[in-house]
């Protein structure tokens, strides 16, 4: 159980530092991060660079 927590926050941090559109983090509570924009909605070509960088991301950590 002790490990699981150890992974979850390692994986919380590691969304933490991808956040490539500069969200604003409000909180960290758990096993989840919630996140907020400031200034407008992020546009269709932003939000597909958080797919390919996801993506890329989930083949570093296979």
């Amino acid at each position: 159980m002790e490990d699981s927590r150890q992974v979850i926050g390692n994986l919380l941090e590691v969304l933490i530092e991808a956040n490539i559109l500069n969200m604003q983090s409000a909180e960290k509570e758990g096993d989840a991060i919630f996140f907020y924009i400031e200034n407008g909605i992020p546009t269709l070509q932003e939000l597909l660079k958080i797919v390919v960088h996801s993506a890329e991301m989930d083949f570093i950590f296979e």
